[in-house]
């Protein structure tokens, strides 16, 4: 009877162990998707950032066409950046731009 109880309770604990490392197998990959996830986020906020530069630069240089064009790929890029929003909303306004 000893013996059966000493199976039972190893089969219990590998179940265990296997259920833990099957738990941390699933932390890695929530991780690495988070991980993935805040890289690519850094990349787009990235890209906006530039696309706003050269908004500024071509408005700077009369080149309204192209700086009302990065404007909106800024805004969206990162449609929650206030700056963004708020540059492309008066540019709008400024050169009588609708929607």
């Amino acid at each position: 009877m000893k013996n059966v109880l000493f199976v039972i309770i190893m089969m219990f604990c590998q179940d265990i162990s296997f259920a833990d490392s099957n738990t941390a197998k699933d932390e890695q990959s929530i991780n690495l998707e988070e991980n993935k996830t805040k890289i690519y986020n850094q990349q787009i906020s990235s890209l906006a950032n530039v696309a706003f530069s050269l908004a500024e630069v071509k408005e700077s240089q009369a080149d309204y066409v192209k700086a009302f064009y990065y404007y909106r790929q800024a805004s969206e890029l990162e449609p929650e950046n206030e700056v963004y929003k708020v540059k492309l909303t008066n540019f709008k306004k400024q050169f009588g731009i609708k929607n």
